[in-house]
């Protein structure tokens, strides 16, 4: 399955997606930045939010399960394009299944009384995550701890719903640094964490590098861009 979205949020980390976000694995995060010589990324473009509770739409554009040659093709060269300049251009891509995600933001004394947010007792920002046309009751919160410049996930929570249990997902002992700002062509994030899931524990490696910067073009208008590239290193005890 290959999809596209666009938003100025984050997409929900992987452990979420197979739950309540039916977008693709792809090696790469395409984010839209405001214009400039040298592309990017401030804390503000992508947690521009005025008021705790703000909600935001973004269009989710979906290939489905099983994505015709041709269309595979140029999603892979569209994701092998790196380096300053480029276009990424992904109209040419046919999207059977178009929908909405849901976002909406807390921050500050709103965040504790969130559902699961005893779980995560230092964050001070959670995004709740939706997709209302695929699964009404599949929301999903990621709770983080947003210190200076840098968004550190502290973990997930989502609520007991159509046959799915509780989830929680913790990340310790200090949390995932998921972003540090400022975020350019050539930024390097990297961090490991203990993950705890249902109470099981295991090891993650991450790493997010700035591989690529130039235009995103999207059946919902182009943007200036950074492509971001993902490594997750999953290590069982």
């Amino acid at each position: 399955m290959a999809g596209l979205s666009y938003a100025r949020c984050p997409p929900l980390p992987r452990a979420l997606m197979s739950r309540w976000l039916p977008l693709a694995a792809l090696a790469a995060v395409l984010l839209a930045a405001p214009a400039s010589a040298q592309i990017s990324f401030s804390f503000d473009d992508l947690y521009d939010y005025a008021d705790s509770g703000e909600t935001v739409t973004r269009d989710l554009f979906d290939t489905g399960t099983e994505v015709p040659p041709a269309d595979q093709a140029r999603i892979d060269a569209l994701i092998a394009l790196r380096g300053a300049g480029q276009t990424w251009d992904f109209t040419t891509i046919s999207y059977p299944i178009e929908e909405q995600t849901v976002t909406t933001v807390y921050f500050g004394g709103d965040v504790a009384g969130l559902p699961g947010a005893s779980n995560f007792p230092s964050a001070n920002y959670a995004l709740l995550n939706d997709v209302p046309d695929s699964d009404p009751d599949g929301d999903g919160y990621v709770y983080a701890d947003v210190a200076n410049d840098q968004f550190i996930t502290q973990g997930i929570y989502a609520p007991a719903s159509g046959g799915n249990p509780e989830t929680v997902i913790t990340y310790e002992p200090d949390g995932l640094q998921q972003l540090t700002f400022p975020i350019s062509l050539g930024t390097v994030t990297e961090d490991q964490t203990t993950q705890t899931i249902q109470g099981f524990i295991i090891t993650t490696d991450y790493r997010s590098e700035v591989v690529g910067s130039g235009t995103l073009v999207t059946p919902a208008g182009s943007y200036e861009t950074l492509m971001i590239e993902y490594r997750v290193t999953v290590s069982f005890p």
